[in-house]
Formats: structure tokens, C-alpha cells, sequence
């Protein structure tokens, strides 16, 4: 009797095992794939140019306005060029400050995300620009700035910083980044300096309050705080957005 019961217990226990087996191989799950990132890239094929928004440094003037020539050196060296002279015209070589213009060629109108990763996904987007200063043509004091003025100034055009900055549907992200330019060198010379700027932000739902917009208009702007004029050369600039899905929703 007891080695029948020990049979069946036997059996029993078999057909448990094998159930329990088919079970697991019937309920077992493949989660899809996450999509691989994409990459969308614009390069500026043009240069592209930026005008200084600093008066230089006017190191010596001898003229037939000496009052004039020590404002010059003592007060308008370096200073904003929307600064008007009280010995000039009234007028200055910039009405105001210009703030942040987009940089040609580095912006995306419109940019949409899969509405199916929408809001599972982030964006990083990174910029490239190198940026050559160059001194320009030397200021005629007359009449804008002295008036009356007959005689020679010299001024050397100092380096700066130049700022950029990444915009997304006209709202600024992240941090600046910025790079400094050298010196260029005492006026009608030529002496250009070529570093190159770069920088990157990782832009999420919560950028937005939770939810990507629809659209995004995404644009790197850039200000130059320098004497000089500056210059993006053609195909030296990139503005990279790269798409990279979390989950599908």
C-alpha cells in the first residue's frame, strides 16, 4: 500500500513539474527594441560675419581738440560703441546694443519630434563655430566723436570674448559658451586669431514644463564683445541635434 501511494506521489509531483515548465515557456515576453538615435546636422556653407560692439582703445591722439583727445583715451577707450561723445555730433557707430543675433546657417524652424517617442526622449544638441578677429579700418573721430577735430589718432583693437548661445522657440537654454579672441593689433592691421568654440546641451521634457512642444524652433545666436569684426568661415560651423529614445510611450 505504502509503495502505491509513493508511485502516485511520484506522478503527481512529474505532471506538477512538466506543467509548471510549459507555463513558463507560454508566458515568456520580448520587449520591442528602442530605436537607435538619430541625428539631424546643419552646416553653414557661407561665412558669416559679426561686427564689434566695443569702441577700441585709443592709445594716442594729437589733434586741435586736446579736451576731446583725453575723453578719447579716458573714457570712450573700450566702452560700448552705442556710448555718445559730449565733444561730437550726437551720434554713435551703434544705436543700442544689438544683443544676440542668430548665427547664419545654425538654425532649425519647425524641428518636430516622432509623436510616438515624444515625450520619451531627449535631445542633445551641440555647436561647433570657429571665429577669426580681425581689426578694422580706424575711427574718424570727426565729426561723431570730436568736433572739430585735425590731427592723427592711434588705436589698438583688443581681443574679447565672444559669446553663443542655444534658443529654443526664443527662449534661452542652458549655459553660454564663449571662447576669447586675442588681440588684433593697432588699427589697418590684419592680424587674425582662429580659435574654435563649442558647446552642448541636453534638452528633456521637462525643459517645457513636462511635455515637447510640437514644434521647436532650435538656433544658435551669438554677440560679439570685442573691437574687432569676426568671422565664421564657410563649412567651420555646425549645429548637431541628436534624437535618442528612452522608451517608446
Amino acid at each position: 500500500m505504502r509503495s502505491k501511494i509513493t508511485i502516485m506521489l511520484v506522478i503527481i509531483t512529474a505532471a506538477l513539474t512538466s506543467y509548471a515548465l510549459c507555463m513558463a515557456e507560454t508566458t515568456t515576453v520580448q520587449m520591442p527594441p528602442t530605436p537607435a538615435p538619430t541625428l539631424l546636422q546643419l552646416t553653414g556653407t557661407k561665412d558669416a560675419t559679426l561686427g564689434p560692439t566695443r569702441y577700441p582703445k585709443f592709445t594716442e591722439s594729437k589733434s586741435d581738440n586736446p579736451s576731446c583727445d583725453a575723453y578719447l583715451r579716458e573714457t570712450l577707450s573700450l566702452a560700448p560703441l552705442w556710448s555718445k561723445s559730449p565733444y561730437g555730433n550726437g551720434t554713435s557707430p551703434l544705436p543700442g546694443n544689438p544683443g544676440y543675433t542668430v548665427i547664419p546657417e545654425l538654425q532649425k524652424i519647425g524641428f518636430r519630434l516622432p509623436q510616438q517617442y515624444k515625450n520619451a526622449s531627449k535631445m542633445l544638441i551641440t555647436w561647433t563655430v570657429r571665429i577669426e578677429g580681425y581689426a578694422i579700418t580706424a575711427y574718424n573721430p570727426w565729426p561723431s566723436l570730436c568736433h572739430p577735430w585735425h590731427g592723427t589718432s592711434s588705436q589698438r583693437f583688443t581681443g574679447g570674448q565672444v559669446h553663443t548661445r542655444l534658443y529654443v522657440n526664443g527662449k534661452f537654454m542652458g549655459q553660454e559658451a564663449l571662447i576669447s579672441i586675442p588681440d588684433a593689433g593697432i588699427a589697418n592691421v590684419s592680424n587674425p586669431a582662429d580659435p574654435t568654440l563649442t558647446g552642448s546641451y541636453l534638452l528633456s521634457k521637462e525643459d517645457f514644463g513636462g511635455a515637447f512642444p510640437d514644434k521647436m524652433d532650435i538656433e544658435i545666436r551669438w554677440y560679439n564683445d570685442t573691437t574687432m569684426r569676426i568671422r565664421s568661415p564657410a563649412n567651420m560651423r555646425s549645429l548637431n541635434i541628436t534624437t535618442v529614445p528612452i522608451t517608446k510611450q
